[in-house]
């Protein structure tokens, strides 16, 4: 008697266990699905887009209003592209900006210096920019409460000809 006892509690238990994983794994997706896309990293757009680009951004805070604004960039290439755009650029292709979104105008804040830049056969042309900032500059709108959205463009000057505009998606955050 006390082994069927033990075998139907231990069913109740099973059956209790599957139906609150039932009911929390939803939640757990709704709640993930509800936070920041750049709240544990970059904020990235056409991510590995197969002959296309993916372009990042991230913004770190470093304590005492300075922040780290980050961007990085593949465009996807030739390895043999990538190194001759490099070598004919004096070794900058690049020129990257952050920029405030607004409805009417999107208001140029400031530009990012050239961390690292690399040619390779999986990601083609790479590079890195970065540069420390304080709160304010992050700022774009100064309104009491009024959350900044933010973006970089990155601009690829090919000295072979031509150039190509990237951009990040925006990077939502209060600042004031």
């Amino acid at each position: 008697m006390s082994t069927t006892t033990s075998r139907s509690h231990g069913r109740g238990r099973r059956r209790l266990l599957r139906l609150a994983a039932f009911v929390v794994a939803p939640l757990a997706a709704i709640t993930a699905l509800a936070a920041p896309a750049h709240a544990d990293g970059p904020l990235c757009g056409n991510a590995r887009d197969p002959g296309g680009h993916n372009v990042c951004m991230w913004i770190d805070a470093l304590g005492d209003d300075i922040y780290r604004v980050h961007v990085g960039i593949d465009v996807h290439m030739s390895v043999q592209d990538a190194q001759a755009i490099i070598d004919g650029s004096g070794g900058n292709p690049f020129v990257t900006k952050i920029f405030g979104a607004d409805p009417f105008f999107d208001n140029a804040e400031f530009n990012l210096g050239l961390v690292v830049i690399g040619a390779s056969q999986e990601a083609g042309l790479s590079a890195d920019f970065e540069r420390i900032v304080p709160k304010s500059w992050l700022n774009e709108d100064p309104g009491p409460g009024d959350r900044d959205e933010l973006f970089a463009r990155v601009v690829l000057n090919d000295p072979r000809g031509g150039s190509r505009s990237f951009r990040t998606p925006e990077w939502r955050q209060q600042f004031g």
